[in-house]
């Protein structure tokens, strides 16, 4: 996975021989994450970006977001529930290509890779966890000002054996 990140990274960036916008967000929503057996957690989560806009038509982008915090729940008895370790953060790098739908309108998909981390405390005893898995988005972008824009925006991780599913807004302001 490193690998096809590191390809991403240089396709991502391959066409700045143009002029390029530099551009910075501020995300918030809600995380959602499921495993495989239907459980369920839900937090708030938040998170920032900078990105180059290369043209209308394509950006890229890295992010760091929070997912949540890990806690053992209370059922479980003491150094056996560290199967409940969840992702809490990370970094995202992503290629967003966006269609226009106007002069302030549009649409765009997020296609690239997370590297998280997390840790849970148990008993006492500290376990944590890392790694890089898949991340897509999509949403609508809309241009309110010469510099603004906000995006409301719907963001899935998709870890080992849980999906990360976030949706929220984000405002971003174009340097």
């Amino acid at each position: 996975m490193r690998v096809a990140a590191l390809v991403l990274t240089i396709v991502a960036f391959a066409p700045t021989a143009g002029a390029a916008d530099w551009y910075g967000e501020f995300h918030a929503g809600t995380t959602r994450a499921t495993d495989a057996g239907g459980s369920e957690r839900v937090e708030g989560a938040y998170g920032i970006g900078v990105g180059v806009e290369f043209n209308r038509w394509f950006s890229t982008q890295l992010d760091w977001h929070t997912l949540g915090e890990n806690s053992p729940p209370p059922s479980c008895a003491p150094l056996l529930c560290v199967s409940v370790l969840y992702p809490e953060h990370g970094y995202a790098l992503r290629a967003l290509p966006r269609l226009p739908l106007g002069e302030d309108l549009a649409l765009e998909l997020g296609i690239g890779f997370m590297a998280w981390e997390g840790d849970v405390t148990d008993s006492g005893v500290v376990f944590s966890d890392s790694g890089t898995d898949p991340f897509y988005s999509f949403g609508a972008s809309w241009k309110f000002g010469e510099s603004w824009s906000a995006t409301v925006e719907y963001q899935q991780l998709q870890h080992d054996f849980l999906d990360f599913d976030w949706t929220g807004a984000t405002l971003r302001y174009r340097f």
